[in-house]
């Protein structure tokens, strides 16, 4: 028997799984907008490996940020400035690769930017340009308006200058501007030239002639055009003074002396104008005088001595003779103020007054024996105040005698009826009038 040997053999099989290297495939989604109200997102596909991250680059890719998405997408949102994208991949051990970049391009808005040479000129704008400053993208045209906005003519020039020539009205300007085509244009600041009118200084009007010391004359000025910017005075019409108003009309107080007015205007930026100088006259002042005060007996008769410049008027008094004179007779029955006005050519009226007093004679002593001769104390024509009041004193004070209103029936005999002693008394005489009651002594002598 044949012995059999066995033979076993080992074969030992190694298997490797094959790796296709790293490709970044290609990203897709570029895009454009014209604002930084923005959002979108990239795609990545055609990659082999994993996507280890993104990039994003605002300088055109001179460098990139890693921003740690391993998505296939990337979003964007509100970007502000033109940004790159890409994404990093593996394969296994392969070296990496980079996808394609995708590009969002953020356009710069235009920006209008201001105008400038505008501004305001006296009837006529004469030659000039017009300047843009501070815009962002180009000048599509300009526009003009005459009718404060409310209508614009294009004018045909791209550049950032624009000539005027003699404009003699309000006129405006502005340049429409755009930075990328079909994205939004924007309009420049305004530039307004404004074209005022010549001043018209006017007149000053009011009383031209002021008595002495009147309190308020109202000055107008009138015909004017333009702002009023002051009012100057002048005591010589060479030296002026400002008064700091500024309304069309002025009050003038308590005028003692000729004083010259003017007013100063001025339209815009139009020279100012100075009306002509306006003169108001104070003549010098005309007193009235009516006398030095007087005192008289009663039924005496005195001239008034009154003097000034003008036409005289003499009041107070009924009974007053040639009141249109200086110098009228008067006989007063009672002390009285006489009033003397002066109108003067100038229709201006002064005043002056003088106290004429009266004195009622009154005796010193009486003889009350009953002959019929001084036997009563007598008061000339006291009946003629009715207000009066007679009250006796004898030398210790004591009233004696009172009687109001006293009617001459004082006869040495009391208020109590009973005769009196022969001895000098005292007494108190008002005459009711107004007048300073009349003191002195009696003398009772039977």
């Amino acid at each position: 028997m044949k012995q059999l040997k066995l033979f076993i053999v080992f074969f030992s099989l190694t298997f490797t799984v094959a790796r296709s290297q790293s490709i970044g495939g290609a990203t897709a989604g570029s895009t454009a907008f014209c604002t930084s109200s923005n959002a979108g997102f990239i795609s990545l596909s055609g990659y082999t490996g994993t996507i280890l991250f993104w990039e994003a680059s605002t300088n055109s890719g001179n460098s990139w940020n890693n921003i740690g998405n391993q998505t296939s997408t990337q979003s964007y949102f509100n970007l502000a400035q033109t940004t790159w994208y890409r994404a990093i991949v593996k394969s296994g051990s392969f070296p990496t690769d980079t996808s394609t970049v995708s590009k969002i391009t953020i356009h710069v808005a235009a920006k209008g930017g201001t105008i400038t040479g505008d501004g305001n000129f006296c009837m006529n704008s004469g030659t000039g340009n017009l300047s843009i400053v501070g815009s962002t993208g180009t000048i599509n045209y300009w526009e003009t308006s005459t009718d404060n906005g409310n209508n614009w003519t294009i004018v045909q020039n791209t550049l950032t200058t624009l000539a005027y020539s003699n404009i003699t009205s309000l006129t405006m300007f502005r340049a429409v501007v755009s930075n990328t085509p079909g994205c939004p244009t924007d309009t420049s600041s305004t530039g307004v030239i404004k074209i005022d009118q010549n001043t018209v200084e006017g007149t000053v009007s009011g009383n031209d002639t002021l008595c002495f010391g009147t309190k308020n004359n109202l000055l107008i000025l009138s015909g004017h055009f333009g702002e009023v910017l002051d009012w100057q005075r002048s005591d010589n019409n060479t030296n002026w003074q400002s008064l700091m108003h500024s309304n069309d009309s002025m009050i003038i107080s308590n005028s003692v002396k000729t004083i010259f007015y003017k007013a100063v205007v001025k339209n815009g930026v139009c020279p100012a104008l100075v009306t002509p100088a306006f003169r108001v006259y104070v003549p010098e002042v005309n007193p009235a005088f009516a006398g030095d005060d007087q005192t008289i007996l009663l039924n005496e008769k005195i001239t008034l001595n009154g003097n000034g410049n003008g036409r005289p008027a003499w009041k107070n008094d009924s009974l007053i003779l040639f009141s249109d004179q200086f110098a009228p007779v008067v006989s007063p029955e009672k002390s009285k103020t006489y009033t003397l006005t002066i109108t003067d050519a100038f229709s201006c009226v002064t005043s002056d007054s003088v106290r004429i007093t009266v004195i009622v004679p009154v005796p010193n002593a009486i003889t009350p024996n009953n002959d019929g001769v001084n036997d009563y104390f007598v008061i000339d024509k006291i009946e003629k105040y009715s207000d009066s009041k007679l009250m006796v004193f004898n030398k210790w004070g004591d009233v004696v005698f009172t009687a109001a209103p006293y009617t001459n029936n004082f006869n040495g005999i009391s208020s109590k009826g009973k005769e009196l002693p022969d001895e000098i008394y005292y007494y108190v005489l008002d005459f009711g009038n107004g007048d300073k009651p009349r003191k002195d002594y009696i003398l009772i002598k039977r």
